[in-house]
């Protein structure tokens, strides 16, 4: 686990000093939405936590509709005594304080981790749409 997450603050951060939801910060895009990891069965990595922030750009766009994220990483092992990795993010929304939920499950860490915020991403596409009027 990260010192970070251990010490209960979000393992990443990124502040927007000018109230406009995303800033450029010698040319990479950075996106005001903390997010806190938690690992389950197994410690974490920096290059672990480097995949998350990276995946965590993806919602971007969405950072005035969201308030943070929550990402717990599970190790699990399969009958056969194969691992597999749970991932569940939980997308924490700023206005009505829903939560919606990405998922996902893999061999691959890596592609775990990116499935969970491919539904999440969808799940937020979906809430743009309905606020947006066209889907009910």
């Amino acid at each position: 686990m990260s010192t970070a997450a251990a010490a209960g603050k979000p393992s990443f951060f990124y502040s927007d000093t000018q109230g406009l939801g995303l800033r450029s910060d010698g040319g990479r895009t950075k996106v005001d939405i903390g997010m806190d990891i938690i690992y389950l069965g197994f410690s974490g990595s920096d290059s672990l936590e480097a995949e998350a922030a990276a995946q965590l750009i993806r919602l971007e766009r969405y950072a005035a509709k969201v308030f943070g994220c929550k990402l717990a990483i599970g190790l699990t092992r399969t009958d056969r005594g194969d691992i597999r990795y749970d991932v569940s993010l939980d997308v924490l929304m700023a206005e009505d304080s829903a939560t919606l939920i990405g998922h996902g499950q893999n061999e691959s860490i890596e592609l775990a981790i990116g499935s969970a915020f491919d539904a999440a991403e969808r799940a937020l596409q979906i809430e743009v749409f309905k606020a947006r009027g066209r889907l009910r």
